[in-house]
């Protein structure tokens, strides 16, 4: 950790931490709760620094702070012809500014003899990262759960009438996770087991005012004429420092659950339709294992469209979608079922309408575009950086690492089809 670090000064933060890449975010958050200042990293502890800031990594406070890339001020990286390099906004500013988001099917590329995924691995190996780091965070934790009877239209719209509240309440400072749960089959109870819960984090916000922010829309929720009752419970309390909880009371392997999600962006025009028009949505994107949840991460708000003291050399390459998007939602086993839910809600939303919206670059969504070519989202960077660095068979991944192929069981399946996945298995050369 340095104190002053002049980087960190000039977009006004207070230090910066130098992290190596092997580490997990359980080591950065202990690391930055005993010296009390805060960090942005990812909801699951056990995710490594560098896979997370490659492909733009969010977390808990990503909506408060901003991106994961958007953190960085410097890399240590190793590149194609072996040279250990540092990177930042003024040495190497095209690579630094393609290592900090650049990933999935954007930038997939095709060869003749094999077909890749490109990213920032193929442009360098990280060594090292320089990230931004904040004072103490205060803030409120709320948890909630909105119950009803399971799988009936009262559900759906009760879940329609909450999606549509999300501009607001992100707007306000509220940010977090919930899961939309048509048949919760741990409860006996079938007037409960159609269950919307999660929790809400709420960064230098008291209770009673994530209270008053909450209010309007619980109230709605007891008292609309349902024709099913709803149940309202929630409870909160305020915390000193964000950091020193999530890092004493977040476990390993806490988040995630172990089938493949396929995931998609929602900006104010999607959450802004109709609540038929929503309803109709969240019920596509369920299918017929009701009892495994659609996925609600609210971490995208004001941080990710406008970084708190701004992006390092003035931007980078986080999918530009981000900058707009108020949600992610997700949804596991199969991305068929949320393309439904997207077809419903694109005609009015430029996210839901482009190859822009796959915010976990999900490789299945679209066809991989074939050479150096970059795309117009990411701009001439990108194609200066690629033509560069070659990320092809000729390029980083090839020259120094050995990739094994092998099939492993999956009892869930890939895309809710095959038995097995391929993994891909990287090795020194």
């Amino acid at each position: 950790m340095k104190r002053n670090d002049s980087g960190a000064l000039a977009l006004g933060e207070v230090a910066s931490i130098k992290v190596q890449a092997g580490e997990r975010m359980v080591d950065v958050y202990n690391f930055a709760a005993t010296n009390n200042i805060t960090v942005v990293g990812g909801g699951e502890v056990n995710v490594g620094i560098g896979g997370w800031i490659s492909h733009g990594g969010h977390g808990p406070v990503s909506a408060y702070y901003g991106m994961g890339a958007d953190q960085v001020l410097e890399m240590e990286v190793v590149t194609a012809d072996g040279v250990l390099r540092v990177v930042n906004e003024k040495s190497d500013p095209d690579l630094f500014w393609a290592l900090r988001g650049v990933s999935g099917p954007q930038i997939s590329i095709l060869s003749s003899a094999n077909t890749s995924q490109g990213g920032a691995s193929n442009f360098a190996v990280i060594i090292s990262v320089t990230m931004k780091a904040y004072d103490i965070l205060p803030y409120t934790e709320y948890q909630y759960s909105y119950n009803t009877t399971a799988k009936t239209d009262t559900f759906w719209s009760m879940a329609a009438y909450f999606h549509s509240q999300l501009p607001r309440l992100v707007k306000s400072g509220l940010m977090g996770y919930f899961w939309v749960t048509p048949l919760e089959a741990t409860s006996q109870d079938s007037s409960t087991q159609g269950r919307l819960y999660g929790t809400w984090y709420a960064p230098e916000l008291a209770l009673h005012e994530v209270q008053d922010l909450l209010a309007p829309m619980e109230a709605h929720l007891k008292a609309s004429e349902w024709q099913d009752h709803v149940s309202v419970s929630g409870r909160g309390a305020e915390h000193a420092d964000y950091m020193k909880k999530y890092a004493r009371d977040t476990s390993p392997g806490s988040a995630g659950i172990p089938v493949r999600l396929g995931s998609w962006l929602l900006d104010e025009k999607a959450l802004s339709k109709p609540t038929p028009v929503l309803e109709k949505a969240l019920r596509g994107a369920s299918d017929d294992l009701v009892d495994w949840p659609i996925l609600g991460h609210v971490i995208a708000g004001p941080g990710t469209w406008s970084p708190k003291g701004g992006i390092a050399g003035g931007s980078n390459a986080v999918l530009p979608a981000w900058r707009t998007a108020y949600m992610q939602i997700g949804k596991s086993l199969t991305i068929r079922r949320l393309l439904v839910l997207a077809n419903t809600l694109k005609s009015s939303s430029k996210i839901m309408g482009s190859p822009e919206s796959d915010s976990e670059g999900d490789r299945h969504h679209q066809p991989p575009q074939r050479g150096c070519t970059g795309t117009s989202r990411l701009g001439s960077r990108y194609g200066r950086v690629c033509k560069r660095g070659r990320p092809d068979r000729t390029g980083l991944a090839a020259s120094v690492l050995r990739r094994e192929l092998r099939e492993t069981p999956c009892p869930q399946g890939v895309l809710g089809s095959s038995r097995s996945v391929l993994v891909q298995k990287w090795s020194w050369k």
